[in-house]
């Protein structure tokens, strides 16, 4: 389904969810999360490298946290 439609795909999709689709052509990374935000999706970026998680805890639990800054979207391209 990603294939073929891309981000257009996420309109097929019901129910609670959070995903990432790594296009490995390209390195791009796809996030997103369902409409209402039911599910949470966080990710943080620091020296050229992300980390996405669904629950905060997870982000913070990394060695290294002091060097990025968390975010939480509904939606984010991030390019590898």
């Amino acid at each position: 389904m990603w294939e073929t439609e891309g981000p257009s795909a996420l309109d097929r999709l019901n129910g609670i969810f959070a995903l990432a689709v790594l296009d490995s052509v390209t390195g791009e990374l796809f996030l997103a999360r369902d409409p209402l935000g039911v599910k949470p999706l966080v990710y943080a970026e620091a020296g050229g490298e992300v980390w996405f998680a669904s629950e905060l805890r997870a982000l913070l639990a990394i060695p290294v946290q002091e060097h990025f800054s968390v975010q939480a979207r509904q939606s984010a391209r991030i390019p590898r």
